[in-house]
Parts: C-alpha cells; sequence; structure tokens
C-alpha cells in the first residue's frame, strides 16, 4: 500500500497508529520478545501484509475522503485492464456506472459515520465493458477519530453475473413458452390464441417498450401492441403447417437507437421466436385435426354411438336420422332401446356384425356393425360404428340377376379397349416416324443456312457490313446452332423412342476423352469467369474402356453445359474421375443454385426443366439430361443426381468396367 504510506508523514503515522492497535497481534508474532510493537516491528509487519494484499485473489483498494483511489493493488487494476499507476489519484466514479457513482457516495456517508457495508457495484474496464463486484468496505479513523477514508474489498463476480443473466434469460424463455401453452388451447378462438401469443412473445424481449409483433395466418394479420410501418432489426418465421407455408410470425423492434450490445440479444430471441413459431404450427395442425375429426363425426354416413355399460352417452347426428329421433330421446337412454339384440359378449371385437334394429318408430332394419373400447372422458367405454344395410340387404337379390350381364358387357368392353390400344399404338409409332422425318427435312435447309451464314460470318465478309447489320447476321448464326443442337436432340429422342438408336463402341481413353470436352469449353468457362478443376484418382494416366466416345462425350457435355448454365461468376466446377471394383465413377460437381431434393427424381424425365426463385429461363426444352440418362443405361450404367452441402448440384455417372 506504498501510494497511502508515502502520501505523507503525518497519515503514516496515523496509519501505523491504527495498525497497532487493529494488528496488534500480528505484530507480536513477529517481535514477540517485546512487551510493546516497535517502529521495526511496524515496518516489517507492514511490508508482510503489504506483500499479502498484492497477492490476494480479490481487489483492494484505498481511497481518500473524496473517494479519490490512494492504493490499488495488482488484482484490482489487472481486472479492469489498467496498471496499477494509472488509477491513483482518480475518483472512484470515474471508472463506475452511473448509478454506481451515486450508490458509492451515499455508503461514503454512511461510512464517515462508522458504518461498514457490503454491496454490488458496476465499474468499467478500459475498453467500456461493465465488470460486476461484491465490495466489502470499512472506514478508516486516526487516533482523533478524524475520517482518513476507506478501504475496500472487491470480489469479481462477473462471470456469475453472467451465468445469472443467461439463466434468468432462460428462465424468462422458459415462463414465456409456457404461458404460451397456456394461451393456445382448443377451447379459446383462434383469435384469441394468436392475440394472446402475440402478446406473450413481445413480452420476452428485452427493451420491450419498443418491440412489436405481428402475426399473419392465411392472410389475416393480428398485431401487439399496434400496427407499424417497419420494423428495425426484425426476426421473421414461417409458419408452415403440414408443408404449406400458412404466414409467419413476425417481431422486431420499432427503434433504430439499439446499441451493438442490445442488438446481441436477438441471437437468443431469434431461438424462442422459432420455438412460439413451432407450437403456433403444432397447435394450428392439432387444430385442423381436431376440426377435420368433429366435422368427418358430424358429416359420417356412419352412424356413432358411444355406450358405457347399456347407456348411449354420445350419438351423431347420422344415428338420428337412421333411427328417427333426437338427441333427448338417445344421449342417457338404454342402447337395448335402438339396439334390442346388441350382445358385446358374442359380438367380435374389430370385425363387422349384423344385427337387427329398431326405430324410434317402432320399425326393424337390418344393421352392420364394428365395436371397439376407448377412454370417453376419462371412462371406459364401447365406441360403436353403425350402418343401415336393409337396402344392400335388397340389392344382393338383385346383384346376383346382374352378374351374368356384367360379365358379358365386361368382355364386350375387353375387345373395344384391346382394338383402341391397337389403334393407339399405331397413331404413336405414326407420331414418332413424323417427328424423326420432320427433323430430317428440317436439317437438310438448316444446314445450308448455316453454311451461307458461316461464309458472310467470315472476318472478310463481316467487316464490310455495317451495323446493326452485322450485329444482325453474328445473332443469326448463333441461332442456326441453338436450332442444330435442338433438332439433334430432338432426333436421339426419336431414335431413342424407336429402338433404332445404336451405340458404336470402341476402345476409348476416357481420361484423354475427358481432358478434350474440357478444353472444348474453356472459353465458356473463361467467359463466365469460373473456375474449373479436374482430377484422376484411376490412379493411371491412361484408362481404356469400351464405349461409343461420342455419345459418352454428349453426356458429359449436356452436364458440363447445365453446371456452367447455373452457377454464378467466381464459383467452382469440380470434375472427378474415379476406379471402384466394377465401375467408372465419373462426377460433376458445381456450386451453382442448386436442385431442390423434391425434384432431383424428375430432371432426367423427358422436358423437364426445374424452375425456382433462384433461376431465370435460360433456354433449351429439356432433353439433355432425358438423353444422357438412356445413353448411359444404353451402356448399361447409371447416373443419379444429388444435392451437396453448399447448395450445389453433383451428377454421378457409373460405368461398368468391361471383363
Amino acid at each position: 500500500m506504498s501510494s497511502v504510506f508515502h502520501s505523507g508523514v503525518a497519515k503514516k503515522t496515523s496509519l501505523k497508529k491504527k495498525l497497532r492497535i487493529d494488528l496488534g497481534h500480528t505484530f507480536n508474532t513477529v517481535c514477540p520478545e517485546r512487551d510493546q510493537p516497535t517502529e521495526d516491528c511496524i515496518t516489517a509487519s507492514y511490508h508482510m501484509y503489504r506483500d499479502l494484499v498484492e497477492m490476494a485473489h480479490e481487489g483492494i483498494t484505498v481511497v481518500d475522503p473524496e473517494d479519490n483511489l490512494t492504493y490499488v493493488n495488482k488484482q484490482f487494476a489487472k481486472s479492469l485492464g489498467y496498471k496499477t499507476d494509472e488509477l491513483l489519484g482518480k475518483n472512484l466514479s470515474v471508472i463506475a456506472t452511473k448509478n454506481t457513482a451515486v450508490k458509492m457516495r451515499k455508503e461514503t456517508e454512511k461510512r464517515k459515520k462508522g458504518l461498514k457495508s457490503r454491496y454490488e457495484v458496476t465499474l468499467l474496464n478500459r475498453d467500456g465493458n461493465p465488470k460486476y463486484y461484491w465490495l466489502s468496505v470499512s472506514p478508516m479513523f486516526d487516533s482523533s477519530h478524524r475520517f482518513l477514508g476507506s478501504m475496500g474489498v472487491y470480489s469479481d463476480v462477473t462471470e456469475k453475473k453472467a451465468m445469472e443473466i443467461k439463466l434468468n434469460k432462460k428462465v424468462r424463455q422458459i415462463d414465456t413458452l409456457y404461458r404460451v401453452y397456456g394461451q393456445a388451447k382448443m377451447t379459446k378462438s383462434i383469435n384469441s390464441v394468436f392475440a394472446g401469443v402475440a402478446q406473450e412473445l413481445v413480452q420476452a424481449f428485452p427493451y420491450k417498450d419498443y418491440v412489436h409483433s405481428k402475426l399473419i395466418l392465411d392472410g389475416k394479420a393480428h398485431y401487439y401492441p399496434q400496427k407499424i410501418e417497419r420494423y428495425y432489426y426484425k426476426i421473421e418465421i414461417p409458419l408452415i403447417v403440414s408443408g404449406v407455408n400458412r404466414g409467419s410470425l413476425q417481431v422486431g423492434y420499432s427503434t433504430n437507437k439499439l446499441t451493438v450490445k442490445q442488438k446481441h440479444f436477438l441471437r437468443e430471441e431469434h431461438k424462442l421466436t422459432k420455438n412460439i413459431a413451432d407450437i403456433l404450427c403444432k397447435h394450428m395442425q392439432a387444430r385442423g385435426i381436431l376440426d377435420r375429426y368433429h366435422e368427418i363425426i358430424k358429416r359420417s354416413f356412419t352412424a356413432i354411438i358411444v355406450v358405457s355399460g347399456d347407456r348411449i352417452l354420445y350419438a351423431n347426428p347420422r344415428f338420428y336420422r337412421m333411427f328417427k329421433c333426437h338427441e333427448k330421446q338417445v344421449v342417457g337412454k338404454s342402447v337395448f332401446l335402438f339396439l334390442p339384440t346388441y350382445n358385446l359378449q358374442r359380438s367380435k371385437k374389430g370385425r363387422i356384425n349384423e344385427y337387427k334394429g329398431r326405430r324410434f318408430d317402432g320399425q326393424n332394419i337390418d344393421l352392420s356393425m364394428i365395436y371397439q373400447r376407448i377412454n370417453y372422458h376419462g371412462k371406459t367405454a364401447i365406441l360403436i360404428r353403425i350402418n343401415d344395410i336393409s337396402a344392400l340387404k335388397k340389392a344382393q337379390i338383385k346383384l346376383s340377376g346382374f352378374n351374368q350381364e356384367l360379365k358379358k358387357q365386361v368382355k364386350e368392353k375387353t375387345l373395344h379397349l384391346e382394338e383402341a390400344n391397337k389403334r393407339l399404338r399405331s397413331l404413336n409409332q405414326m407420331k414418332d416416324e413424323f417427328i424423326a422425318v420432320t427433323s430430317h427435312e428440317l436439317r437438310s435447309p438448316l444446314t445450308s443456312i448455316r453454311g451461307y451464314l458461316s461464309f458472310l460470318a467470315e472476318d472478310e465478309s463481316i467487316s464490310q457490313l455495317d451495323e446493326p447489320y452485322r450485329e444482325y447476321l453474328i445473332r443469326a448464326y448463333s441461332t442456326t446452332d441453338s436450332l442444330n443442337y435442338l433438332i439433334n436432340n430432338i432426333l436421339d429422342v426419336s431414335r431413342l423412342d424407336m429402338g433404332r438408336f445404336e451405340l458404336q463402341k470402341q476402345d476409348t481413353d476416357v481420361i484423354r476423352l475427358t481432358c478434350n470436352i474440357l478444353d472444348s469449353l474453356s472459353f465458356q468457362i473463361g467467359e463466365r469467369q469460373l473456375v474449373l478443376e479436374f482430377e484422376n484418382f484411376t490412379g493411371h494416366d491412361q484408362f481404356i474402356l469400351s464405349i461409343d466416345s461420342i455419345r459418352i462425350s454428349q453426356v458429359l457435355r449436356n452436364i458440363l453445359d447445365n453446371s456452367i448454365k447455373f452457377t454464378k461468376r467466381g464459383k467452382k466446377i469440380r470434375v472427378v474421375l474415379k476406379k471402384t471394383n466394377h465401375d467408372l465413377l465419373m462426377i460433376v460437381s458445381d456450386q451453382g443454385v442448386g436442385i431442390p431434393k423434391t425434384k432431383l427424381e424428375h430432371i432426367f424425365e423427358k422436358f423437364t426443366q426445374i424452375k425456382t426463385t433462384q433461376t431465370k429461363y435460360k433456354g433449351g426444352v429439356g432433353l439433355g439430361l432425358f438423353i444422357a440418362k438412356r445413353i448411359v443405361e444404353l451402356h448399361e450404367g447409371t447416373i443419379k443426381a444429388s444435392k451437396n452441402h453448399d447448395g450445389g448440384t453433383t451428377v454421378s455417372i457409373h460405368l461398368p468396367l468391361q471383363g
């Protein structure tokens, strides 16, 4: 405590006198052979206690009557990010929050009266973050009982405080969820449930004076406490019930004045909002099921009753219509009034039993019944489903006479269907032939057009044209390429459908084939500023496989065209070759917009194009992957697509090894 003990002779002497009084036992221990502690003993004890204070785990300070720091130990300075010299002479109010500074001044006045105190204080770290301490402080007086200042011991409870805050926050969130569950009662109207949930959500947020919630269901909005024009720092969770987006739960602040620390709260509140949205979705799903259950029971063509003992506890509207009665004549009455031959012991559980029933007017009817045991409002009961089969019994007699006539008609209809199928097959074959012939007929003039346009598009010819005719010519030539690609695809589909698609297999180096295709696409890849990676994991520089090289090239080109088309600039396309025990595996993986999992199994179908909110129309008619799949299957291989973890798509081709 060098700052205190070297501040002046008078102060030093008075403090040593206090040490004689308070620490006399220790001084006597240091100098046991003397009756009174000497100045040497005091000095030795002073140094010993100074070392103990410096090594203490708690922060220790001494302040003058005006709360200016005259001594701080290393632990106190370190806990606040200062050096001891930087704090000496500072007033405690400089490193304390406003509330703590006010509290300290009040406590100083109490200590001037000789009172000790212990209370919680909040000091500011060097970087401005709050630190929480339990402060135990004692007054110091000289021999004349003049107030010299205070000695304080600070126990750092910042971590404990943070844990308490976090725990209290979790407790508050759990209480909120508990209250939300309480709001979600089936006995309440849906509007009442949503109004209560919207209010509970707002109450769970910090700074709730600025918080507003909005709950949208099927286009109808619920607000709390009121509608606002704009949200700042908004959280929005969709309400998806049974796979259908029914609306959203929104909550946020109506002010943009929150600090960075205050915005940090939104992380935990986002989880709470998500949990509440899940509760709402489950509530709406359960409410929907319950509503459907009541509606089904109400509109059921089957009469339903619940029986306990021989008393009817419940009957649906169909029962009243079937037995020509109303509720007062049924509920609480004996079941034998309507089912005189009913015998539960002889009935077979879960199987249809036939009985004779009696309407309220005394008319007998034929019934089929099936029963099961249930718990009805805490009571063991029997649920019985009843159908009136009186008309069915009469119809059975007529039905037997119709059977022979029906068999005859079925035979005639079968012959008619067979004839119709033959005509359909013939028409389908004519359609395939028409497409094939038309495609051939289109390709001949198209070849001539492409030839003339290519001649005109040469540098010498095109340079003689003025704009915009030069651009028109380039566009026309580019369009013929697209048209030629489309006609070739249609021809390939036609050949595949007609079974005329033949492979020309020969031994081919698959590695070289892949490299050639990648080289041919280098211009497109460079133009799109994409990153292309090729990795050969076959373990060979050459890998010979008996395939139709032209068709396999077509497969890879179709797949890579899609990857280039739907991958944004700067992203990566990766091509990998692997050898397994039975297959050669060709993998094309991209970082494109990806394909939804529900649509992955459909992308190889004819004329299929996947459209999402992230994609725009890129051209084509959806034949490329269909043709690729059929070519791979003709090689006795398989092809499949999957979604990457980064959102892109991976297409894998398995080609069987020969021999």
